[in-house]
């Protein structure tokens, strides 16, 4: 099935659809708990590592309640604030850029215009946008944190539509939460992709229109 011919403009969520967000939390929370002393035991640096991992449930647990959780049971001798202003430090220096990514973004880009709209920190959302080399490939942003706005809410979206210069149904959106992504675009009136991680979508969300198991899967749409 190939995309409607009438879009003009594809624009994505960040954090595992365009870059691999769960790579790198991995490898940040690896190389802190290695600086833990006494060490911990092999078994249990890896159950610590997975909960941890559990705990972030793919950015989406509230940041707050999470590094409070962080500190209360892993990492004693840190601050909430000072392990935060290490992550968002540390973690666009443990994203890898995909050069599958890339090359389909610069295919892309020659008949569509690419954007992304992401909730989060812009200093960290631009950072790891960099980082990953996608930011030379993005023609425009978005992040909750600068346009008083996140995902799902359709203000968001709709200032992204309106900037751009398309209506929603010449805009496809691609991300990998059926809720804040797929059900917020779709209430505007988008087109949507889900990139499903190896989930099932879930039934009480609406459906997206498209669905892929990789980002590299969005090139067999493109007519």
């Amino acid at each position: 099935m190939f995309l409607n011919t009438d879009i003009k403009a594809i624009l994505f969520d960040l954090d595992n659809t365009l870059l691999d967000r769960s790579a790198a939390v991995r490898s940040y929370f690896t190389h802190l708990l290695q600086t833990l002393s006494p060490p911990l035991p092999d078994e249990e640096f890896e159950l610590t590592l997975l909960t941890i991992l559990a705990r972030d449930r793919l950015g989406y647990e509230d940041r707050a309640a999470f590094f409070d959780w962080l500190v209360a049971n892993c990492f004693p001798d840190w601050t909430q604030d000072r392990l935060w202003a290490d992550f968002r430090k540390k973690l666009p220096q443990m994203i890898q850029p995909d050069p599958q990514c890339l090359q389909l973004l610069e295919q892309l880009r020659e008949n569509y215009t690419l954007a992304v709209i992401t909730n989060g920190s812009a200093h960290l959302q631009r950072a790891k946008l960099k980082a990953a080399g996608i930011d030379q490939y993005i023609d425009q942003i978005w992040i909750s944190e600068e346009t008083g706005s996140a995902k799902p809410d359709a203000e968001i979206f709709s200032q992204a539509l309106h900037a751009l210069g398309v209506s929603p149904q010449q805009a496809l959106y691609v991300g990998d939460h059926p809720h804040q992504d797929i059900s917020g675009a779709r209430q505007i009136g988008m087109l949507t992709c889900w990139m499903d991680l190896e989930r099932t979508f879930p039934d009480e969300v609406p459906q997206p229109h498209y669905q892929i198991s990789s980002l590299n899967s969005l090139e067999s749409l493109v007519p």
